[in-house]
């Protein structure tokens, strides 16, 4: 695969892991990126976190989810 194909493939794992926690944790309950990433690859987290935030981005302006500060949540 090309670097670009491995990226899209990333940010469509890091899509699906946010808004799975947002759908199991409701809007009562928030989740940070570092959680995201870290399921994504709990050994290399750290270097997804600007990859998180830009998804998470994208989910905020589709109004998927809403942000608190440095948390997330549902956005029913």
């Amino acid at each position: 695969l090309s670097t670009q194909s491995k990226i899209m493939i990333f940010a469509e794992d890091i899509r699906r892991r946010i808004l799975k926690l947002a759908e199991e944790r409701g809007p009562q309950k928030t989740f940070t990126a570092s959680e995201v990433a870290q399921q994504v690859d709990p050994e290399n987290w750290a270097s997804l976190m600007d990859q998180v935030d830009f998804v998470a981005g994208v989910l905020i302006k589709e109004g998927k989810i809403a942000a608190s500060g440095q948390k997330f949540y549902f956005k029913p």
